[in-house]
């Protein structure tokens, strides 16, 4: 069976998955997405020519990336896990000093069931 007809049999029998994705741009005050974590990446952002993370999402309308820039990193580093359901509401632009802007976010995790397993294991008994 060549590789096409592998493909076709696959797609048919619904065992592929979309991997593409589209990058999920903050606009307005209000404007949100939730998915679940599917990776997040290292990835130079031009706007600031600075190192940030890009997060991968899947929602309910497909894989989305978000960037939420220094200060939305700081917020979620050590703190989410591949697989945990986030919800990221796009709440100001702010400015900061030397004329510099941020975006400040809500962001809320829903900890996947991983997640709450290994946070239980990492709790301590002190009696």
């Amino acid at each position: 069976m060549n590789y096409s007809a592998k493909f076709n049999k696959a797609k048919k029998d619904g065992l592929t998955e979309d991997m593409t994705y589209k990058a999920f741009e903050f606009k307005t005050a209000g404007d949100s997405v939730v998915g679940e974590l599917v990776d997040q990446q290292e990835t130079f952002f031009g706007q600031t020519n600075s190192t940030v993370n890009k997060y991968i999402l899947k929602t309910d309308d497909g894989l989305v990336s978000v960037i939420l820039g220094a200060i939305g990193d700081a917020q979620l580093k050590g703190r989410i896990n591949a697989g945990d359901l986030l919800f990221i509401e796009f709440k100001e632009k702010k400015e900061l000093s030397g004329g510099r802007k941020a975006n400040i976010f809500n962001i809320v995790r829903v900890p996947s069931e991983e997640s709450r397993d290994g946070e239980e294991n990492d709790e301590t008994d002190t009696d």
